[in-house]
């Protein structure tokens, strides 16, 4: 089973993350800096609203799903998403209304928050179901909608709000295939005992993901605040890219292997999770390591080519401390993140969460005003940092925390050495076709060399399969 999840998922996201790309890179150049910097603002609140409302109902739901009573949380979890999406339309209206907010922000926070909450949900409706193959079809859905939807918004409109609008319904546009997915299990009701379970375990998650939310987003709302848009713009556009190729994969990895080791720890088969979660944990550290040394040899070649000299020029200086954020980020969300669903209790979350915000709260308004782009990644990657280490410090001595950490190291020593052995040419040709096809086939072969040693993500079960496949036909 775990093969083909792997297979499913990481497909799935990695064909996702490519169109992610240039959906990126077709929004900087068709909008421009100051379009897409105004853009992150609403995208950022969007997910604020989301953390301090609904959020905590999605992994209560992965967390307490259970098969005899499918259909009823199923249609629990829907109809409350429904509920909560009237009072945000009335709060927008009444905000906007007042003058409180202004109406193009009003429309899109509303468009954004309501197209992303569905599709999170029937995301994890399906991925609970162990139903692989409707999530890689949803994932790739939401990527193509979106790419098609924001090209033909900035090339008609070009605005912030238009580009909103476009993000919004790619999501909405995925999230009606996951529906049809699910429909074997909408024909329940809603259940008290299921709203109940949910909000008995979700309950420590409300505080919880209110503070992530602003954590997350801590970095862009300050750059907004005490910088410009087009600051904002050029810092989310490199963030964003070195975020996007992580957490795709993230996903991936995080979708083909939880859901198994939650289903063992359910079943009592302790050990078959212990195993589970440290194949996950390998998995996170290839392709941190290799995609943060990836980016630093690469840096100039991927922002130059995706937005332009300008933007590779300008965050050239603080690359490194974007790799490193991002890298701590997939840790504490999407690996100690995701372990909190498979312990009896969530409210660790919130300690983490606490002490996430706290750090990169206090040094954010400390740093951002004088440093801008460098102090927001700074502080956001000492939050993430502070964040994992709550988790590292309470599970010591817990089986989650039995990990292969020498397979590990080996693995960071192998990324480190593809950095060092394409530094000689990289340095010395730095603009060479031929001295950069060396340097990519130094990395490749480092880290084809890792998945082999380790089988990360089933990558010898799954050669095997392709060859065998290939050899009948």
């Amino acid at each position: 089973m775990i093969n083909r999840h792997i297979g499913y998922y990481l497909g799935s996201k990695l064909a996702a993350a490519v169109l992610s790309l240039a959906t990126m890179a077709l929004f900087v150049r068709l909008g421009g800096t100051e379009t897409f910097g105004a853009y992150l603002v609403m995208f950022a609140w969007t997910y604020v609203v989301y953390g301090l409302s609904v959020q905590w109902m999605r992994f209560a739901f992965f967390a307490r799903y259970r098969e005899e009573t499918s259909s009823d949380f199923v249609v629990t979890y829907l109809k409350s998403l429904a509920a909560a999406y009237a009072i945000l339309i009335a709060g927008l209206a009444i905000a906007a209304a007042a003058g409180l907010l202004p109406t193009n922000f009003a429309i899109g926070l509303g468009v954004l928050f309501i197209g992303i909450v569905t599709y999170d949900a029937l995301y994890e409706i399906a991925r609970t179901r162990l139903r692989a193959g409707a999530v890689a079809i949803g994932v790739l859905l939401r990527a193509a909608l979106m790419l098609l939807f924001g090209v033909i918004a900035l090339t008609t409109l070009k605005t912030p709000l238009a580009l909103a609008l476009a993000v919004g319904l790619g999501h909405l546009g995925a999230a009606c295939f996951l529906l049809v997915a699910a429909s074997d299990k909408t024909n329940g009701t809603y259940s008290k005992e299921a709203m109940g379970d949910l909000w008995n375990y979700g309950r420590p998650l409300i505080p919880a993901y209110a503070l992530d939310a602003v954590g997350m987003q801590l970095d862009r709302l300050l750059l907004a605040h005490y910088r410009t848009h087009v600051e904002l713009g050029t810092y989310g556009a490199a963030a964003d890219f070195i975020r996007q190729v992580m957490i795709v994969i993230a996903e991936a990895i995080a979708g083909a292997y939880f859901a198994i080791a939650r289903n063992d720890i359910v079943a009592g088969r302790q050990d078959q999770a212990s195993h589970t979660l440290g194949q996950a944990f390998l998995a996170y550290t290839a392709l941190t390591a290799f995609a943060a040394t990836f980016v630093l040899r690469f840096d100039r070649w991927i922002f130059d080519t995706l937005y332009g000299s300008e933007i590779g020029a300008a965050v050239e200086p603080i690359i490194g401390v974007i790799v490193i954020n991002n890298a701590a980020l997939i840790f504490r969300a999407y690996f100690f993140g995701q372990i909190i669903f498979l312990t009896p209790s969530s409210s660790l979350l919130f300690y983490s969460n606490l002490a996430s915000v706290t750090t990169s709260t206090l040094l954010g308004f400390l740093l951002v005003p004088t440093y801008g782009m460098y102090g927001a990644a700074t502080a956001m990657m000492m939050g993430h940092i502070a964040g994992s280490t709550v988790y590292i410090w309470v599970w010591r001595g817990h089986f989650v925390m039995k990990l292969p950490y020498m397979h590990a190291a080996t693995i960071v020593f192998a990324a480190l050495a593809a950095y060092v052995l394409s530094g000689p040419l990289a340095n010395a040709y730095p603009t060479s076709l031929w001295a950069a096809i060396v340097n990519l086939s130094i990395f490749g072969i480092l880290a084809l060399l890792v998945a082999r040693a380790f089988d990360i993500l089933s990558f010898n079960s799954l050669t095997a399969a392709a060859l065998a496949r290939f050899k009948s036909t």
